[in-house]
């Protein structure tokens, strides 16, 4: 395997913005020169004449697997790009400390990934397996991509949240220590925040935010939640069987409520399962249990919250569907019926 060279002739500073240190820092930066052509890992020639990316020191770039920095990609700090990962375009790869200080703050670039375009990843990241960051996509602060993942156009992970097998993107956000598993795509500025955990073929779009702990996981089946929804306090959406799709959307909210005077650890949170539909502006609040065909649309609502029966549950399951102004409150079960107009329990 050919070695490389920093090509001091290129030396030039490099100034950054250190979010650690809270200081804008200043470095030299070299292009890097192969001592002789070989293919890069992802099938590139890379040759003695070539003009190729951006180290601070060589400690930035293990090539013995057929890694490479490409175009004008920068990579410095305590930052590493190996195995057979690939830098491209105007790609920023950094963290704070000097080179090879592997400190809690090193950045690790490896597998098969791919990095492009005007994409960064930042301090104490993690991009493995044959995870592509590309177009402005960004992975910051201690997070980590990882399998198949994907962060493109405007998407961002960042605050120590973790992204396998799934896509971020369309200017979608997914932060605060939040999990995103197994084939979801969050898109069209969706966010994802406050340690939520997404898993399966889960769609989040069109403005739609999870929050607050909140669980959205369509392991088997399907789940849509899209145009500006809300889920956040603990609440869990779930589909139990392979032909299940919970759908969600429009000004809808789900939410839990967490009792005044506690860390969140006494709380009321809905369960969606099933097939179970919700649009326009409906609200579900509190400890309800929605599954099988139960439908919530326009104004309505279904709301159990008691303190002094954590255990009181609403249940709206079968076909029963709650449209215009009804509401449903309570601790009964209801699982048939057209409620209509401003009738509250169906009456």
């Amino acid at each position: 395997m050919a070695d490389y060279y920093l090509d001091t002739n290129t030396k030039r500073p490099y100034s950054w913005y250190d979010p650690i240190t809270q200081e804008e820092s200043s470095i030299n930066i070299y292009r890097i020169k192969p001592t002789a052509n070989f293919t890069a890992a992802d099938g590139t020639e890379v040759t003695t004449n070539g003009t190729y990316g951006w180290v601070q020191e060589k400690a930035n770039l293990d090539i013995s697997n057929g890694a490479w920095v490409f175009d004008n990609a920068i990579v410095f700090g305590d930052a590493v790009v190996k195995d057979q990962a690939t830098i491209h375009g105007n790609a920023i790869i950094y963290s704070t400390g000097a080179p090879g200080d592997s400190g809690t703050h090193a950045t690790q670039v490896k597998g098969q990934v791919k990095v492009s375009d005007n994409a960064q990843v930042g301090i104490g990241c993690t991009a493995d397996g044959t995870a592509t960051i590309q177009d402005n996509g960004q992975l910051k602060d201690s997070s980590q991509l990882g399998g198949t993942a994907k962060i493109a156009e405007n998407g961002i992970v960042q605050d120590d949240s973790e992204v396998k097998d799934s896509t971020i993107q369309g200017n979608a956000v997914v932060q605060d220590g939040s999990k995103v598993y197994d084939e979801a795509t969050i898109t069209d500025a969706a966010r994802v925040e406050d340690a939520c955990d997404i898993i399966g073929k889960v769609t989040l779009k069109g403005n739609s935010k999870i929050e607050d702990n909140s669980t959205i996981d369509a392991s088997v089946g399907t789940i849509i939640i899209s145009e500006g929804a809300r889920v956040a306090d603990f609440a869990t959406i779930i589909t139990e069987d392979q032909g299940n799709t919970v759908q969600i959307s429009g000004n809808v909210q789900v939410n839990g409520v967490i009792q005044n005077g506690t860390t969140g650890q006494t709380y009321q949170a809905p369960k969606i399962s099933g097939q179970v539909n919700l649009s326009g502006n409906a609200r579900v609040t509190g400890q309800v249990v929605m599954s099988e065909q139960a439908t919530l649309e326009d104004n309505a609502q279904a709301e159990q919250v008691d303190f002094d029966n954590l255990e009181g549950t609403l249940t709206l399951k079968g076909t029963i569907t709650i449209s215009e102004n009804a509401r449903a409150i309570g601790t009964s079960t209801y699982s048939s019926g057209s409620w209509k107009g401003n009738t509250v329990n169906g009456e």
